[in-house]
């Protein structure tokens, strides 16, 4: 098991992105991967734009969903921070407590467990669009 940290409020990305805004981190983006069990500090734990979800998934799994956008021939001009990311608004995403969760700004529930497989991260993590095509011009 890992715990995730998941970026939740989205950055308004469009089409009017400026170049620096891609560099942030965009709702269902996992900002960070940590060992199961970590101990939180009480600013991580309230944080209102992030979500701690401890998963079953391996570590090297989780860490996967950390890459940044691929640029292999080195010919984009921009790229995201993260080239994935969980789609949170899915409607694959049906557990209601686990939606609760998400919205929950008073953070009353500071880590959520998801018991069971992993299934429905690997059902909702989505390869991002090229991050060139929400720079303006």
């Amino acid at each position: 098991m890992v715990e995730l940290v998941v970026q939740i409020r989205n950055k308004g990305f469009n089409n009017n992105t400026k170049p620096q805004q891609v560099k942030r981190y965009d709702r269902g983006d996992v900002i960070d991967v940590l060992p199961n069990n970590t101990v939180w500090s009480i600013a991580e734990l309230s944080h209102p734009d992030w979500r701690i979800i401890r998963v079953n998934m391996t570590m090297s799994e989780a860490q996967g969903l950390r890459s940044p956008e691929l640029d292999p021939a080195g010919i984009k001009i921009n790229t995201w921070k993260r080239g994935r990311k969980f789609d949170l608004d899915s409607v694959l995403v049906t557990d209601g407590k686990f939606k609760t969760f998400l919205l929950d700004d008073t953070r009353a529930v500071p880590v959520f467990r998801v018991t069971g497989s992993s299934k429905l991260f690997t059902d909702i993590t989505v390869i991002k669009p090229p991050a060139d095509t929400f720079i303006g011009v």
